[in-house]
């Protein structure tokens, strides 16, 4: 299936084709709606997982927010879905979405750093 962007200012990326893929949506649609893509699974963690600063920090996320989004997304993909991880566009989410995403890559799925 082939997946492409809906959301004008969007930026998607297959990750794993068929399996995981990471959705970078503009702010505004993030916290209106949940995207859609046709016959795939959304997740999101940007109200799920929040950072504690320590200083003027934004992340990342600690080992037990990457261990629990692991295993959701494993328990997802477990069930034969498309998985698309989906966030707002503001840097700190888009960062900590996308360290998420290649934790995802590399634990659940067995990708080497390099894929």
């Amino acid at each position: 299936m082939a997946l492409t962007a809906r959301h004008p200012g969007a930026d998607l990326r297959i990750l794993v084709p068929g399996k995981f893929a990471w959705y970078c949506v503009p702010e505004q649609v993030a916290q209106r709606e949940v995207p859609v893509l046709d016959g795939c699974t959304m997740v999101s963690t940007d109200a799920t997982y929040v950072y504690e600063q320590f200083f003027a920090d934004f992340g990342p996320l600690n080992l037990a927010c990457v261990t629990k989004h692991c295993r959701r997304v494993f328990s997802l993909l477990d069930q034969g879905t498309t998985v698309v991880h989906y966030c707002g566009d503001h840097p700190h989410k888009r960062a900590n979405a996308a360290f998420l995403a290649c934790c995802v890559c590399v634990c659940v799925l067995k990708q080497t750093a390099e894929e």
